[in-house]
């Protein structure tokens, strides 16, 4: 069983740390080498008139940055963030709105969400963004 990080001596940890970046190198060049064979046998796949399909890691994926998994980006593909239909919802009404009336006038506004719990969504987005200010329980404005 290896020993705990906290225990180890300066240069043991160095040791270690050398060590593991040799071990990516190597795994890299290894990989770099099966991509190339793989690059091989799909010219001979169409070669033979067959088509590919898509692989599931290729080069093209490797090189994204990676989200947290679970999760996906702030950024939708289709349309505006939420907080840009919370503001708009927000500018019409001064004295504040219920979090479940932004909700609903949040998704008449075109959001579309296929979240079970949309309403948690909305009532974080509210309560998080320094944009909305909590009037009293459960109602928030604009600051």
């Amino acid at each position: 069983m290896p020993r705990k990080a906290s225990v180890m001596s300066i240069q043991e940890l160095r040791r270690r740390l050398v060590a593991q970046e040799r071990e990516v190198a190597r795994l890299k060049k290894a990989r770099e080498k099966l991509i190339k064979e793989l690059a091989k046998v799909d010219k001979a796949i169409v070669a033979a008139g067959g088509s590919l399909s898509p692989t599931p890691a290729g080069k093209a994926r490797a090189n994204k940055p990676a989200v947290a998994p679970g999760r996906k980006s702030r950024k939708r593909s289709g349309g505006k963030p939420l907080i840009d239909y919370i503001l708009g919802v927000l500018k019409g009404s001064p004295k504040g709105i219920r979090v479940k009336e932004v909700m609903n006038a949040v998704t008449r506004a075109g959001y579309v969400s296929r979240s079970k719990d949309f309403y948690g969504i909305v009532a974080t987005a509210l309560r998080k963004d320094p944009q909305f200010k909590n009037i009293s329980r459960g109602i928030y404005a604009l600051k």
